[in-house]
């Protein structure tokens, strides 16, 4: 959500992009939402529009990239929280938890190697 405000208080009234396919008047007000021209072809998009396309649009691939753990439902979430506060259940204390547990997590990088690996297969290379 706040992307999309971002995005809407930022680049309201931009068209940023224009379909390859003929469309009729009715796809107007769905793809050029913060543009109030008649004039302009329907086939040209708002960014706001655009942001919802994408978001919507490419939410397939990213649960296919990332792994469907990493989706996020916000209906499902907003039904968890209610449920929650409805029992009795301190939110806080979960969401203190969970920053402890990501606190805690340590990452290896492998880039402060690289050059030294690049160095040592350049120098095998030489020598063949």
């Amino acid at each position: 959500m706040l992307t999309m405000a971002w995005v809407n208080f930022f680049f309201s009234g931009f068209v940023v992009a224009k379909v390859p396919f003929p469309l009729t008047q009715r796809f107007r007000a769905m793809l050029q939402r913060g543009v109030d021209l008649q004039s302009l072809d329907v086939t040209y998009v708002s960014s706001l529009s655009w942001y919802f396309l994408n978001v919507f649009g490419l939410n397939g691939l990213l649960s296919l990239v990332l792994g469907e753990a990493t989706t996020v439902n916000d209906a499902a979430m907003m039904q968890q929280q209610q449920a929650a506060m409805m029992m009795g259940v301190d939110t806080s204390k979960a969401y203190v938890a969970e920053r402890e547990a990501l606190e805690g997590m340590h990452h290896d990088w492998a880039m402060h190697k690289v050059e030294l690996d690049c160095k040592q297969t350049l120098k095998r290379l030489v020598q063949l």
